[in-house]
Protein backbone atom coordinates (compact mmCIF):
# COMPACT_ATOMS: atom_id res chain seq x y z
CA UNK A 1 0.00 0.00 0.00
CA UNK A 2 3.00 2.11 0.85
CA UNK A 3 4.36 1.58 -2.40
CA UNK A 4 1.33 2.38 -4.37
CA UNK A 5 0.49 5.48 -2.56
CA UNK A 6 4.85 6.61 -3.30
CA UNK A 7 4.64 6.21 -6.72
CA UNK A 8 1.45 7.88 -7.20
CA UNK A 9 2.86 10.72 -5.43
CA UNK A 10 5.80 10.54 -7.78
CA UNK A 11 3.66 9.83 -10.93
CA UNK A 12 1.51 13.47 -9.77
CA UNK A 13 5.00 15.32 -9.57
CA UNK A 14 6.51 14.27 -12.93
CA UNK A 15 3.04 15.10 -14.39
CA UNK A 16 2.58 18.19 -13.25
CA UNK A 17 6.32 19.60 -13.71
CA UNK A 18 5.96 18.88 -17.36
CA UNK A 19 2.72 20.68 -17.51
CA UNK A 20 4.96 23.59 -15.78
CA UNK A 21 7.43 23.04 -18.39
CA UNK A 22 5.05 23.47 -21.09
CA UNK A 23 3.82 26.67 -20.13
CA UNK A 24 7.22 28.32 -19.60
CA UNK A 25 9.45 26.93 -21.86
CA UNK A 26 7.40 28.47 -25.25
CA UNK A 27 7.87 32.07 -24.11
CA UNK A 28 10.97 31.80 -25.41
CA UNK A 29 12.41 30.50 -28.55
CA UNK A 30 14.31 26.91 -28.13
CA UNK A 31 16.24 26.81 -30.79
CA UNK A 32 17.86 29.45 -33.69
CA UNK A 33 15.34 26.97 -35.95
CA UNK A 34 12.49 27.49 -33.17
CA UNK A 35 13.23 31.61 -33.46
CA UNK A 36 12.87 31.19 -37.56
CA UNK A 37 9.58 29.68 -37.53
CA UNK A 38 8.12 32.26 -34.63
CA UNK A 39 9.51 34.64 -37.19
CA UNK A 40 7.66 33.49 -40.01
CA UNK A 41 4.46 32.58 -38.17
CA UNK A 42 4.08 36.31 -36.72
CA UNK A 43 5.65 38.61 -38.87
CA UNK A 44 3.29 40.85 -38.73
CA UNK A 45 4.07 41.20 -34.87
CA UNK A 46 7.66 41.97 -35.53
CA UNK A 47 7.16 44.52 -38.32
CA UNK A 48 5.08 46.27 -35.77
CA UNK A 49 7.05 46.51 -32.74
CA UNK A 50 10.48 47.19 -35.17
CA UNK A 51 8.71 50.11 -36.63
CA UNK A 52 7.38 51.02 -33.23
CA UNK A 53 10.76 50.94 -31.63
CA UNK A 54 12.73 53.12 -34.52
CA UNK A 55 9.57 55.91 -33.93
CA UNK A 56 10.04 56.24 -30.39
CA UNK A 57 13.52 55.68 -30.15
CA UNK A 58 13.17 53.10 -27.61
CA UNK A 59 11.92 49.24 -26.95
CA UNK A 60 10.36 50.61 -23.66
CA UNK A 61 6.68 49.92 -23.37
CA UNK A 62 6.11 47.53 -26.94
CA UNK A 63 4.47 44.44 -27.05
CA UNK A 64 7.18 42.31 -28.05
CA UNK A 65 6.39 38.79 -30.19
CA UNK A 66 6.50 35.23 -29.45
CA UNK A 67 8.98 33.56 -28.27
CA UNK A 68 10.82 37.08 -27.36
CA UNK A 69 13.05 37.83 -24.37
CA UNK A 70 13.92 41.18 -25.03
CA UNK A 71 13.34 44.04 -27.46
CA UNK A 72 16.79 46.44 -27.75
CA UNK A 73 17.21 49.64 -30.03
CA UNK A 74 21.07 49.64 -30.90
CA UNK A 75 22.53 52.54 -33.08
CA UNK A 76 24.63 50.74 -35.61
CA UNK A 77 24.23 50.98 -39.22
CA UNK A 78 21.33 53.60 -38.96
CA UNK A 79 19.69 51.72 -36.24
CA UNK A 80 18.73 48.08 -35.84
CA UNK A 81 16.27 46.14 -33.94
CA UNK A 82 17.06 43.28 -32.19
CA UNK A 83 14.90 40.56 -30.67
CA UNK A 84 16.54 38.77 -28.47
CA UNK A 85 15.01 35.00 -28.34
CA UNK A 86 17.04 32.84 -26.70
CA UNK A 87 20.11 31.34 -24.89
CA UNK A 88 21.83 28.58 -24.02
CA UNK A 89 24.92 27.04 -21.39
CA UNK A 90 27.22 28.95 -18.91
CA UNK A 91 30.14 31.12 -19.47
CA UNK A 92 32.45 30.95 -20.67
CA UNK A 93 30.92 28.95 -23.06
CA UNK A 94 27.11 30.27 -24.11
CA UNK A 95 25.09 30.48 -26.88
CA UNK A 96 22.62 33.47 -28.01
CA UNK A 97 19.69 33.68 -31.06
CA UNK A 98 17.45 35.99 -32.24
CA UNK A 99 16.13 37.99 -35.30
CA UNK A 100 17.40 41.41 -36.21
CA UNK A 101 15.83 44.19 -38.55
CA UNK A 102 18.17 46.06 -39.99
CA UNK A 103 17.43 49.53 -41.54
CA UNK A 104 20.62 49.70 -43.87
CA UNK A 105 19.63 45.70 -44.95
CA UNK A 106 23.30 44.24 -44.05
CA UNK A 107 24.16 41.68 -41.85
CA UNK A 108 24.09 42.34 -37.86
CA UNK A 109 24.34 40.05 -35.40
CA UNK A 110 24.13 39.79 -31.34
CA UNK A 111 24.01 43.40 -29.62
CA UNK A 112 23.85 45.69 -33.26
CA UNK A 113 27.88 45.05 -32.82
CA UNK A 114 29.77 45.80 -36.20
CA UNK A 115 31.64 43.16 -37.20
CA UNK A 116 33.46 41.68 -40.04
CA UNK A 117 31.30 39.33 -41.44
CA UNK A 118 32.65 36.93 -44.80
CA UNK A 119 29.91 35.44 -47.03
CA UNK A 120 29.69 31.49 -46.63
CA UNK A 121 27.76 30.51 -49.12
CA UNK A 122 24.22 30.43 -47.04
CA UNK A 123 25.41 33.06 -44.51
CA UNK A 124 27.86 35.40 -42.77
CA UNK A 125 30.19 34.14 -40.91
CA UNK A 126 32.97 35.82 -37.89
CA UNK A 127 35.31 34.47 -36.12
CA UNK A 128 37.48 36.46 -33.44
CA UNK A 129 41.06 35.87 -34.70
CA UNK A 130 42.37 34.86 -31.36
CA UNK A 131 39.68 33.17 -29.92
CA UNK A 132 37.05 31.16 -29.69
CA UNK A 133 33.90 33.97 -30.03
CA UNK A 134 31.80 33.30 -33.45
CA UNK A 135 28.75 34.98 -34.79
CA UNK A 136 26.88 33.61 -37.46
CA UNK A 137 24.18 35.37 -39.53
CA UNK A 138 21.13 34.39 -41.80
CA UNK A 139 19.22 36.56 -44.21
CA UNK A 140 15.42 35.89 -43.45
CA UNK A 141 14.03 38.31 -46.12
CA UNK A 142 15.06 41.99 -46.57
CA UNK A 143 16.07 44.25 -43.66
CA UNK A 144 15.64 41.05 -41.57
CA UNK A 145 18.14 38.57 -40.10
CA UNK A 146 18.72 35.66 -38.40
CA UNK A 147 21.33 35.52 -36.03
CA UNK A 148 23.43 32.99 -33.33
CA UNK A 149 26.10 34.25 -31.28
CA UNK A 150 28.49 31.93 -29.06
CA UNK A 151 31.34 33.21 -26.46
Amino acid sequence: MKRRVKFLLVAVTLIAACLLLLFVLPSRALTKGHAELLFELHRERFEEAASLTIQQGSGSGVRTPPGVDDLDLHGTYSGCVEFSMGGFGLVPSSTYWGVIYATEDTPVGWGGLEMEYTWDGHGWLWREENGDNRSYVTKLDDHWYLYEMSF
